[in-house]
């Protein structure tokens, strides 16, 4: 990873941490996300940052109930599989440094998955803060998101460097 990655965590992280500091109405707003069944033919996927950058090493379980049903590390480039696996569960992803993000989902033969990508990609974010990871199979969608963060960002590194 580049220095200018690393720069870009560590402000994201220092936000984060300030931001958690200051208000409580940031933690509050990440309770109000709001996840919807991921159906996929498949589990595989991409795990990134906010910024688009994948995030190697990052766990990746499934559960159904308290138990663990499957666990994997994404690799170096981010990318993770499990196999071998169909039906309902909830999907865990972790890294260090970076919020946990979880979903709800369906694994099986889907006709209409077969027409459409079904890599899914993750964003994680750095620390509570006022936005919801995304967890999406859509790769415009993904890459929406990944735009308006980064404007976000540029927003919030613009008043800084006023003050």
């Amino acid at each position: 990873m580049s220095l200018s990655v690393h720069i870009r965590r560590w402000l994201a992280w220092c936000l984060a941490i300030v931001s958690v500091f200051t208000t409580v109405e940031i933690c509050r707003a990440q309770v109000d996300c709001v996840f919807k069944t991921l159906h996929l033919s498949r589990m595989q996927g991409i795990v990134t940052d906010q910024f688009g950058e994948v995030i190697p090493g990052a766990t990746v379980r499934l559960k159904q109930g308290d138990g663990i049903i499957a666990e994997v590390q994404a690799d170096e480039q981010g990318q993770f599989a499990i196999k071998g696996v169909s039906g309902h569960y909830d999907l865990s992803i972790k890294a260090r440094g970076f919020a946990e993000a979880w979903s709800p989902v369906e694994i099986g033969p889907d006709l209409q998955n077969s027409f459409h990508s079904n890599v899914l990609r993750v964003m994680l974010l750095v620390g509570a803060g006022e936005e919801c990871e995304v967890l999406t199979t859509n790769k415009h969608e993904f890459d929406k998101a990944v735009r308006a963060h980064n404007q976000r960002f540029k927003g919030i590194e613009k008043n800084a460097t006023q003050k």
